[in-house]
């Protein structure tokens, strides 16, 4: 199963190309792309998985203490493992009686990170309690923290941590840690049934990014960037958005700016919202834009509403896709 950008970094790197309060909000955008390469790494070896296991990708759900996540949880009729991706570089030195790990770049310049072990093991206590009404019997856990960059190196000083891997070797891993868990507590019904409680009961990641960087609306630029060059403010002439920077014409690249408005405002728009953000001088014309998107609406008049389609994720994927075809 192919694993989508999560949500947040889709708006946060929207957010990202429409304002100019950019330092930390930049930094987070490349982490968060560099976690999700590290989960596609994942996904690539665990493609090779044994038979009776059942994998889920990015995992939101809501428990006693709040809403907890899980990078990718694995679960089989015998046991589940949640397994937790960092996709560091360069020596790792893991403190194990401070619970540490410092991270020493090429440069040699020292950073410390928060301690995966905790954070899976926190996640195991919410799933643990997650599942218990929906299972006949305790259902063994075991945790995992994978590498997924082959450059990074573990400090031959460090304590041996087992349950600490390449990615390379989470296949032979999981197959060792399926020989050791020998009783069956689900039937493959009941797998099933938690695969579906699971599936419903996922949630959307929905944190705001304006809210996270104290970004206000005002500070948000409109328009429409061109596809090609990637610049802002095309400009609408002759039924079509054209780029006074490369000469670019399209029909259809105030979508994406639809899609930003969505990603960052949330899931609808009116007709006097679009025209502000796509910089159109007439109401007309945005109406007959916002016409051919085909989006769901409600309300008549002045007060319709456009909403967001289902498969916005899908579509940005789409977009994603051929923006790196063409370089």
């Amino acid at each position: 199963m192919k694993r989508n950008r999560p949500l947040v970094l889709w708006k946060e790197e929207a957010l990202l190309r429409r304002t100019m309060h950019r330092t930390e909000l930049a930094s987070s955008v490349a982490m968060r792309q560099s976690g999700h390469r590290g989960e596609q790494e994942l996904d690539y070896h665990l493609s090779f998985l044994p038979s009776g296991f059942k994998a889920f990708q990015d995992l939101r759900l809501l428990g006693e203490g709040g809403v907890f996540q899980m990078d990718t949880l694995i679960v089989s009729p015998y046991f589940a493992i949640i397994i937790e991706v960092k996709n560091w570089s360069g020596k790792l030195v893991y403190n194990q009686e401070r619970g540490q790990w410092i991270r020493f770049d090429v440069s040699g310049k020292e950073e410390r990170f928060p301690n995966p072990l905790g954070q899976v093991q926190r996640q195991k206590h919410h799933l643990l309690k997650w599942l218990r009404p929906h299972l006949p019997q305790p259902l063994p856990i075991e945790t995992l923290v994978t590498l997924s960059n082959p450059n990074c190196i573990m400090d031959t000083n460090s304590p041996h941590l087992p349950n600490v891997l390449h990615t390379e070797n989470i296949i032979s891993k999981i197959k060792e840690l399926n020989s050791c868990h020998r009783k069956q507590i689900l039937t493959e019904a009941q797998l099933h049934t938690i695969s579906q409680h699971l599936h419903q009961n996922r949630l959307t990641d929905r944190r705001n990014p304006l809210s996270t960087f104290h970004i206000g609306k005002e500070d948000i630029l409109p328009g429409v960037f061109c596809p090609l060059c990637q610049k802002l403010h095309m400009k609408w002439n002759r039924r079509r958005f054209r780029c006074p920077f490369c000469g670019h014409s399209s029909a259809n690249a105030y979508l994406y700016a639809l899609y930003d408005y969505f990603l960052l405002f949330g899931e609808n728009v009116t007709c006097k919202e679009a025209q502000k953000f796509l910089k159109l001088d007439n109401r007309h014309t945005t109406y007959k834009l916002l016409q051919q998107t085909g989006f769901r609406k409600e309300g008549t008049n002045k007060g319709t509403k456009y909403y967001q389609p289902d498969n916005l994720v899908d579509r940005l994927e789409e977009q994603y896709r051929r923006q790196r075809k063409r370089g």
